[in-house]
């Protein structure tokens, strides 16, 4: 249990410092350049989008098919073995979603870094992180991704 504890006070120590020192080199969202998008208009804008989401739409649709298809062989005979499938196609269509969310993000992030050094950013946060003292450039973001 006290190692437990002097692990909480060494990182709490820790996590001070470095918000001590991150203040301290005169760092703030006022003063870089941070800008911010809507991802979901952003990534939709990419020419990558579409054939990823497609990809995407295809594969969960076959699951699905052939879920629905054991689902109908199953109903009339075991309940349990029912439900235990319909977990299994579930964890497998939620990682498929997955797979293809760090796809499409391997796809935008080179184009996401270049527009964000042509515009003289720092960072490019996500729009839901931001209460303040960022600039949006969705727009900027949008008609770079048009243009590639």
């Amino acid at each position: 249990m006290k190692i437990k504890s002097s692990v909480r006070q060494f990182l709490a120590v820790i996590a001070i410092l470095g918000v001590v020192s991150f203040l301290s080199m005169g760092v703030s969202a006022n003063s870089t350049s941070v800008g911010y998008i809507n991802v979901n208009e952003a990534y939709h804008a990419h020419p990558d989008m579409e054939v990823i989401e497609q990809e995407m739409q295809e594969e969960i649709g076959q699951l699905q098919a052939e879920m629905e298809q054991l689902m109908q062989q199953l109903q009339e005979e075991d309940q349990q073995q029912l439900q235990l499938m319909q977990q299994q196609y579930q964890q497998q269509m939620q990682q498929k979603q997955a797979e293809f969310e760090a796809k499409l993000d391997e796809a935008i992030s080179p184009d996401l870094d270049s527009i964000r050094e042509e515009l003289g950013l720092e960072v490019i946060l996500v729009d839901q992180a931001i209460i303040s003292g960022a600039e949006d450039v969705t727009e900027e973001v949008v008609e770079y991704f048009n243009q590639l």
